[in-house]
C-alpha cells in the first residue's frame, strides 16, 4: 500500500479586458481563492500563482478548473480572479462590462443591460445571446463574473460601499491597461496515472495561447511536452516547476507555476538465510541478509522451534541482521525445523515475515588408517577407524581381518598378527542412525625373500583451503615397511606413512614430480610420476526421490558437478554402471547401503564424489478386518487379511485360533476365513495372522475376540442442585442400563447408605432431603443394583451391575450484605421532570433460594416502589428541597434484609450508603456562528445553555468588542444584545471582533439562581477580493 495525497489550488488566471470606451485606469489586487483541500492518493499537489503578465486579447474565462481525475471540487471552490475598479474621475463615465465574445461575434464585446435594468452593465455573456449584453450568471453558474459591476445605475460607486483595493506591485507595473480583449492562461494538472504504482505520475498543462512548455520534475530530470509521464525512483518530496512561454505577442514572459509530489515509503520486509536452509552438520552458525526497507526501520528477530511467531523462541534480537550458531543443544531429533521470524515496522506500518532452516542427519562415512600395509610374517598390524568429513553418528564398528578368524569390534586402535604369508583383505563394516557403509584395505605378508615394489596412483580431488588436493593410493608390493613420499621432486621427502591412501594440498596448480620410496630392512624400491596439478571439476549429484529408498523403489541421479569435464562415471555400487549424464530409474535390487560413486574427468583430471543410497525391505504391513466382540446371539463371523506393501509379491497366509476350550489351536492357510464362535462355547479366544513373502518379509498381528455378552453398564441421573442445602425438598435418581443387547431386566433395587429402600421393576427413586438444619456437611450415599437375564442356557444365568452417587448436605451460607448500587449524585425532582426517580440494587450473598424481604429507607427523599418487599431493588425520588444551598448533605439509602429458613427461623444483615443530591450550576457554552464574514454580511450568532432543568433564564445579553490595536479591545454598541439569535452586519473589513453572552436561571423553591458567561468567540471580517481566504466548514 502506498499512501499519496492531493491539494489543488487553482492556477491564476489573467484576463484582460478590451475597453470600448473611455479608457480607465484598472488594477487587480489580491490572489485566486484555492479551492478546498482535497485527500485523494497518491500525491500533494500545491499549485502557486505565476507573476501578471500583459496578454493578449482573448475570450474572459468561466470558472478555473484544475480538478485532477482524483479530486473533484465543487464549483465555489474554483474561481476566476475577481478584479475591482476604482471609481472613475468623471462621474459620467462609466465602468465598461466584462465582455466574452459569441459564436458569431469574434472579437466584438458583448455589452448592454440586463434582463430588467438597462443601463446597468453585464458581467458576462448567456448561453443564448449571440451579439446580445451578457448577464450576471445565475446561483448555478459554474464561477463568478471576471468583473463586479456596481448596482446604482449611472451613478458612481459610493467609496462606502466599495472595499478598497490593495494595489501589488506587479499590478503597478501595468500603468494603463491596453485595449484587448483575449486571455493567456496555463494550469498544471498531476494525477497519478491511474494505477497501482506509487512512483508513476502524469503531468498535463492545460493552455491557452502557449507556445512552449518546460518541465522540471524535482528529480534532476525534465520534459518539453505539453503532456508528460514521469516515474520517480525513491520516495522522498518533489517540488514540481512549469514553465510556459507564451506565444509572440500575447504575452512577453513565461508564466511559471510550481506544485509539490510526497511519495510516502512502501515498508518491504524480506530476509535471506546466508549460509541456506538444509543443514547436516554440528555445530552450525546461520546469519542473516536482512532486505527490508521503506523508511526508518525497527526490527524484532525470534527463533523459535515454531512456526507459530508468538511462540517461546530459542534466541530475540533487535539489530538489523543476527546470526546464531545451532549445537546439538538445541536438536532434541531430526530432522529438526527452527522458523526464523522478523518482524519490521516503520511506525506506521508493520510487516511479519518467516524462513525456516532444517538440519537432517546424514549418512555415516569412514575410513580406517593401516599400518603397516605390507611386511613379512609374523606380521602386527594397527587399524584405527576414522569417520570422514562430513560423516552423520557411527554407533558400531565391526572388523573382518580377512583370514577367517581374526575380528574386532569398536574404533579402536586394534593390532592383529598375521602368522600365515599371504595377501589378506581388511573389512570394516560401519552403521549408524543415518545407514551404514563398509570400507576395505589390503595386507601383504611376504616371505623374506620377496622383493618390495614401490607404485602408486593418484586422483585430483579438487580445490580445498590452500589450494587444490590430490590424493595418492600405495600400490607397492612386497615386505616393505617403510613409506615415504616427496611430493614436489625436490629429493626431500615431506611424509612417511603406510597408510594406503594420503592426499596433499598444493597451493598452485602446475607439473610436480611425486615419488615414493617403499624400503625394509634390506631392500627398498622407488616410483616416480609426472602429476598435473589443475583446477579439477567438482563432482556433485542429487538423488531422487530420496537416499532411501525401499525394496523395488527406483531411484535416479542428477548430475550438478561443476567445472569442465567431459565424462561422468557412475558406480552403482552392485556391479552396475553408467556413463549417463543422469541417469534414471535404476533398480538397486540388494538390501542395505549402495555407495554410489560418480566421477568426472575433464582437462584438469578427475573428481569423484560418494553417496549413500539406503535400499530398504519393503515389509509387510498386517491387519485383521472383522468383528472382535462377538455376542452369543451373533452368527458365524468372516475375518480377512489386509496387508501393505505387498508390491506384487506373492504371500503365504497363517491362520491360527486358540483360547479356551481349543486344543490344540486350529489352523488356516487362506487369505480370509470364517469362524462359527457358539461352536466353542463363550470365552477370549486370540486370532493371530502370519504372512510372509518370498523375500523374507514377515508380519503379524494377533486379535482378541470375545464371545461373550458385554458387560453391563449403569449410570444414573438426578436432579440435585450443584450445592445442596437443608432445604427439606424431594429429589429423583433414574437408573439407565446399556449394553442389554437384547436380554431383558428382571428388576431394581434401591439403597441409600447401604440400606435397601425400595427393590422392583422401577428405574426411578424418589428421595426426601430430612436433614432440615444439619450442624455439619452430611454425606449422602444412593445407589442401586440390576440385574439382566442372560438366556436360556447361558452361563451364569443372569447379570448385574451398580452405580453409585455421593453427595452432601451443606450448612446453610452466611448471610452477607455486600453493598448498595446506584446513582449515588442524583438530581432532584425539578420544574421540567417532577417524576424523575433512581433505582438502587442491594447485592446480597449467602441467600442459597431461601425466603427473603428487602425493608428500605431514605433520608431526604420518598420511596415510591413497593417497601418492604422480596425484590433486591427500590425505586426513590430525590426532594427538590436537598438541592438548596446550606443543607447539610446527609441524604442516605439504607436496606435491612430478614431471610427466612424452611424451619421458620430467621436471620438478618443491613447496610447502608451515603447519597448527595445536587443541582448543576447553569452553564454558558461558547456562541456558535460564522467566524470569518466577508464585509457586508449579516450574520446570526446563537447562545448555548446547559443545566437549565426547567428554571426560568430570567436575564440575557450579548457582549461584542473590536480590537483596535493588537491586543487592546474596545466594547461595540448592539442595537438589540438580547435577542437570541444575534444578528450582526459586518461593515468594516480586516477588523477582528470578540463576541461572548451572560445569562441568569432564575431561583424558584427552594432552589437558588444561578449565572454564567460564555466563552469569547473570535471573528475575522475579510474584504470581497482583498486577500480572500477560504472559509473550512
Amino acid at each position: 500500500m502506498h499512501q499519496r495525497s492531493q491539494r489543488l489550488r487553482s492556477a491564476l488566471l489573467f484576463v484582460f479586458l478590451l475597453l470600448c470606451l473611455s479608457v480607465g485606469s484598472m488594477t487587480f489586487a489580491g490572489e485566486a481563492p484555492s479551492g478546498e483541500e482535497t485527500t485523494a492518493e497518491p500525491h500533494l499537489i500545491e499549485t502557486t500563482e505565476p507573476p501578471l503578465q500583459t496578454p493578449p486579447p482573448t475570450e474572459p474565462p468561466a470558472a478555473t478548473e484544475t480538478a485532477s481525475p482524483l479530486a473533484t471540487e465543487p464549483p465555489e471552490a474554483s474561481s476566476p480572479v475577481t478584479g475591482t475598479t476604482e471609481p472613475p474621475a468623471d462621474p459620467t463615465t462609466e465602468l465598461p462590462p466584462a465582455t466574452e465574445p459569441t459564436d458569431d461575434s469574434a472579437g466584438e464585446p458583448a455589452a448592454g443591460p440586463t434582463d430588467d435594468s438597462a443601463g446597468e452593465p453585464a458581467a458576462g455573456p448567456t448561453d443564448d445571446s449571440a451579439g446580445e449584453p451578457a448577464t450576471e450568471p445565475t446561483d448555478d453558474g459554474a464561477g463568478e463574473p471576471a468583473i463586479e459591476a456596481t448596482d446604482n445605475g449611472d451613478e458612481p460607486a459610493d467609496e462606502s460601499d466599495v472595499p478598497e483595493v490593495e494595489t501589488t506591485p506587479e499590478a503597478e507595473t501595468f500603468g494603463m491597461i491596453q485595449p484587448l480583449a483575449m486571455q493567456t492562461s496555463c494550469t498544471m494538472d498531476i494525477s497519478d496515472a491511474g494505477d497501482n504504482d506509487p512512483f508513476t505520475f502524469q503531468f498535463n498543462a492545460v493552455a491557452h495561447n502557449i507556445e512552449s512548455f518546460e518541465w522540471d520534475f524535482g528529480d534532476s530530470t525534465t520534459a518539453n511536452t505539453q503532456a508528460a509521464s514521469h516515474t520517480y525512483v525513491a520516495p522522498g518530496d518533489y517540488t514540481i516547476t512549469l514553465k510556459c512561454t507564451p506565444v509572440a505577442g500575447f504575452g512577453d514572459d513565461p508564466l511559471v507555476l510550481t506544485g509539490s509530489i510526497t511519495i510516502t515509503p512502501v515498508l518491504f520486509a524480506d530476509f535471506d538465510l546466508v549460509q541456506g536452509n538444509v543443514f547436516t552438520a554440528l555445530p552450525q552458525t546461520v546469519s542473516t541478509n536482512n532486505q527490508s526497507s521503506g523508511g526508518t526501520l525497527t526490527y524484532e528477530w525470534k527463533i523459535s522451534a515454531s512456526s507459530d511467531p508468538s511462540a517461546p523462541g530459542i534466541y530475540t534480537a533487535t539489530t538489523e541482521n543476527i546470526s546464531y550458531t545451532f549445537t546439538s543443544a538445541d536438536i532434541t531429533s531430526y530432522p529438526a525445523t527452527f522458523y526464523f521470524h522478523l518482524k519490521v515496522s516503520n511506525g506506521s506500518q508493520t510487516r511479519l515475515v518467516t524462513k525456516s532452516v532444517v538440519f537432517n542427519i546424514l549418512p555415516p562415512k569412514a575410513d580406517f588408517s593401516l599400518s603397516p600395509v605390507a611386511g613379512t610374517a609374523p606380521l602386527t598390524v594397527t587399524v584405527e577407524g576414522i569417520p570422514a568429513a562430513g560423516s552423520g553418528p557411527i554407533d558400531v564398528w565391526s572388523w573382518d581381518f580377512g583370514d577367517g578368524s581374526g575380528t574386532a569390534t569398536g574404533s579402536g586402535p586394534h593390532t592383529y598378527t598375521y602368522a600365515i604369508e599371504g595377501t589378506y583383505w581388511i573389512i570394516l563394516n560401519y552403521s549408524g542412525p543415518g545407514g551404514s557403509g563398509t570400507v576395505e584395505q589390503q595386507v601383504g605378508v611376504y616371505p623374506d625373500s620377496a622383493q618390495v615394489e614401490a607404485g602408486f596412483t593418484y586422483a585430483l580431488r579438487g580445490e580445498v583451503a590452500g589450494g587444490y588436493e590430490v590424493c595418492f593410493t600405495n600400490t607397492s608390493t612386497g615386505p616393505f615397511t617403510t613409506s615415504e613420499w616427496d611430493f614436489d621432486g625436490d629429493g626431500t621427502y615431506d611424509l612417511t606413512s603406510n597408510a594406503a591412501v594420503v592426499c596433499h594440498v598444493y597451493p598452485a596448480t602446475g607439473n610436480f614430480t611425486v615419488r615414493l620410496r617403499v624400503s625394509n630392512a634390506d631392500a627398498s624400491s622407488e616410483a616416480s610420476k609426472m602429476v598435473t596439478v589443475v583446477a579439477p571439476p567438482v563432482a556433485d549429484f542429487a538423488i531422487h526421490p530420496s537416499d532411501t529408498i525401499t525394496w523395488g523403489q527406483t531411484v535416479s541421479f542428477t548430475n550438478t558437478s561443476t567445472g569442465v569435464y567431459e565424462t561422468s562415471h557412475w558406480d552403482f555400487g552392485d556391479g552396475q554402471t553408467s556413463d549417463e549424464q543422469h541417469p534414471a530409474d535404476i533398480l538397486l535390487d540388494t538390501l542395505g547401503a549402495h555407495t554410489i560413486r560418480l566421477t568426472v574427468t575433464g582437462p584438469g583430471g578427475s573428481s569423484y564424489v560418494e553417496k549413500i543410497v539406503t535400499v530398504n525391505r519393503l515389509e509387510l504391513t498386517c491387519d485383521i478386518s472383522g468383528s472382535f466382540d462377538v455376542l452369543p446371539n451373533a452368527g458365524s463371523q468372516s475375518y480377512t487379511a489386509s496387508l501393505g506393501n505387498v508390491g506384487g509379491r506373492d504371500v503365504d497366509y497363517h491362520w491360527t485360533i486358540s483360547g479356551s476350550g481349543i486344543h490344540p489351536p486350529l489352523s488356516f492357510t487362506t487369505e480370509s476365513i470364517n469362524v462359527d464362535w457358539s461352536t466353542f462355547g463363550s470365552g477370549t479366544f486370540q486370532l493371530t495372522l502370519t504372512a510372509s513373502t518370498e523375500d523374507g518379509s514377515t508380519c503379524n498381528v494377533t486379535r482378541t475376540v470375545t464371545h461373550d455378552w458385554r458387560p453391563l453398564e449403569c449410570n444414573m441421573t438426578d436432579n440435585l442442585p450443584s450445592v445442596l442445602y437443608a432445604n427439606g425438598q424431594t429429589y429423583t435418581f433414574n437408573a439407565s442400563v446399556s449394553n442389554l443387547d437384547g436380554r431383558s431386566i428382571t428388576g431394581y433395587e434401591w439403597f441409600v447408605n447401604g440400606v435397601s429402600v425400595q427393590s422392583g421393576a422401577s428405574a426411578s427413586f424418589t428421595w426426601t432431603n430430612t436433614d432440615v438444619e444439619p450442624d455439619a456437611p452430611d454425606t449422602i450415599t444412593v445407589s442401586y443394583k440390576v440385574t439382566v437375564d442372560n438366556g436360556a442356557g447361558y452361563t451364569p444365568a443372569t447379570s448385574d451391575c451398580t452405580e453409585t452417587k455421593s453427595f452432601t448436605v451443606e450448612p446453610w451460607p452466611a448471610l452477607v450484605c455486600n453493598s448498595i448500587s446506584g446513582n449515588f449524585s442524583p438530581l432532584p425532582v425539578t420544574l421540567d421532570n417532577g417524576t424523575r426517580s433512581y433505582t438502587y440494587t442491594a447485592s446480597i450473598s449467602g441467600l442459597a433460594g431461601r425466603q427473603v424481604s428487602y425493608a428500605w429507607t431514605v433520608d431526604g427523599g420518598t420511596i415510591i416502589s413497593t417497601n418492604p418487599s422480596s425484590s433486591n431493588q427500590v425505586t426513590v425520588r430525590w426532594d427538590e428541597n436537598r438541592a438548596a444551598p446550606g443543607h447539610d448533605a446527609s441524604e442516605n439509602i439504607a436496606v435491612t434484609v430478614t431471610v427466612t429458613n424452611p424451619d421458620n427461623t430467621t436471620v438478618g444483615c443491613s447496610m447502608n450508603s451515603g447519597v448527595n443530591v445536587m443541582l448543576p450550576d447553569l452553564t454558558c457554552d461558547a456562541p456558535t456562528g460564522d467566524t470569518t464574514p466577508v464585509v457586508g454580511e449579516t450574520e446570526l450568532y446563537q447562545r448555548h445553555l446547559g443545566n437549565i432543568y426547567g428554571r426560568t433564564i430570567s436575564a440575557f445579553n450579548w457582549e461584542m468588542e473590536q480590537e483596535t490595536s493588537p491586543g487592546t479591545w474596545v466594547p461595540v454598541s448592539l442595537a438589540d444584545s438580547t435577542s437570541d439569535p444575534l444578528s450582526f452586519q459586518f461593515l468594516q473589513p480586516g477588523v477582528n471582533y470578540r463576541l461572548r453572552y451572560n445569562a441568569i436561571a432564575a431561583a424558584y423553591g427552594s432552589v437558588p439562581d444561578s449565572s454564567c458567561t460564555s466563552p469569547w468567540l473570535n471573528i475575522g471580517v475579510y474584504g470581497t477580493g482583498v486577500g480572500f481566504q477560504c472559509e473550512s466548514e
